[in-house]
């Protein structure tokens, strides 16, 4: 039995899953072969209708006991999974913490969106304590799911992508005549909302930005550059409603700060090419994730590059093989396979329409 556990389930101001922690229970138990089981925050619970046991913490964003949490969570599981192997589907500082201090004699498989080379370097560099756990709980892992293209565990592991091409995803593309930027998620420090809007207010461009404010302040801020042009909801959204409003734009736009966005991967940039959009990112996220799309250097660049594309001088297509649910399944079973038989390939590789490529050393 496989246990897929998320100690992170993090909630919003109501009591409700938010992030895409809820989406990938949903997706990833389709991936594996055999008998699985679900651990999570009894609010994902619920909402995966009581399939699953529940983990006994749920977090609140910018709460100061989130890592507390989050560790509680982790050696909860340890007592409550039947598995053989405990697959965490969100992996934190905090759970890397929980890994360093207490592994256990079964298999443990991190799926991880972070270059953690990146993160250590960038937010660790003077925190040596947190440092040593980080990179002990990273090498006491037995595999890793990495969903990006620059990050390179130390243990064996396979490159995933984080979201899938699914049937529930593609009800709602739309072909139709498309217009305006949307810009959607959680509107927290990592993304320069405040930039983007000062460069969109000089334009006649439509644009609708929706999302949870973390900060009143930023919320109160952004209100005052407001332009007729720009549409402002500061709420979380229901999954159709998200989706709904992804597919009605011509332009997905992801203001990130690159120091906090350096190596990642964004759901909301995958979601938006698989309903058709047109990313808008900075340059470097976009070569990172090997995904075409309007990069930017800095966000004064918008406009122009908008312009550009509507006139035809740059032309955008993605491949978009390598998220097919099918082709990730059978490549995923064949790692947990090798794993669990103790010999893996140094390095499996995903790819847009190319053929999968691994190296011929064997590890035992």
């Amino acid at each position: 039995m496989i246990s897929l556990v998320d100690t992170g389930s993090i909630l919003d101001d109501r009591g409700e899953p938010i992030g895409h922690g809820l989406k990938v229970l949903k997706e990833l138990p389709e991936l594996f072969e055999g008998d699985i089981e679900i651990l999570a925050g009894k609010a994902y619970i619920a909402k995966l209708q009581g399939k699953g046991r529940a983990l006994p913490c749920s977090r609140y964003p910018g709460t100061k006991n989130e890592n507390f949490k989050m560790i509680c969570n982790y050696f909860a599981s340890l007592i409550l999974a039947k598995g053989d192997v405990l697959v965490y589907t969100y992996t934190l500082e905090a759970l890397l913490w929980g890994i360093a201090l207490f592994k256990g004699k079964r298999k443990i498989v991190a799926v991880t969106y972070e270059n953690w080379n990146s993160y250590i370097r960038n937010h660790l560099s003077d925190k040596p304590f947190r440092r040593f756990l980080v990179r002990k709980g990273l090498n006491n892992l037995d595999g890793c799911i990495v969903t990006n293209y620059t990050y390179k565990p130390k243990v064996p592991y396979i490159r995933l992508p984080d979201y899938f091409i699914t049937d529930q995803i593609l009800k709602y593309r739309k072909e139709i005549e498309k217009n305006g930027c949307i810009c959607l998620g959680e509107i927290r420090g990592s993304k320069d909302i405040e930039g983007f809007v000062r460069v969109m207010r000089k334009t006649d461009i439509p644009v609708l930005i929706a999302g949870k404010f973390q900060s009143r302040e930023t919320y109160t801020r952004i209100r005052g550059l407001q332009t007729e042009n720009i549409k402002i909801e500061n709420k979380n959204l229901p999954y159709d409603i998200y989706m709904e409003y992804l597919s009605e734009y011509k332009y997905v736009v992801l203001p990130y700060d690159m120091k906090c966005y350096d190596g990642r991967t964004s759901g909301v940039l995958l979601e938006g090419i698989f309903l058709g959009a047109v990313p808008i990112a900075p340059k470097r996220l976009l070569e990172q994730n090997k995904i075409r799309g309007l990069g930017y250097n800095t966000l004064s660049d918008i406009p122009e590059l908008i312009r550009s594309y509507e006139e035809g001088d740059i032309t955008i297509a993605n491949k978009l093989e390598g998220y097919q649910m099918e082709r990730c399944k059978k490549r995923l079973q064949r790692f947990m396979n090798q794993l669990n038989a103790g010999i893996v390939f140094d390095d499996l590789q995903w790819s847009y329409g190319k053929s999968d490529t691994a190296s011929t050393a064997l590890r035992k």
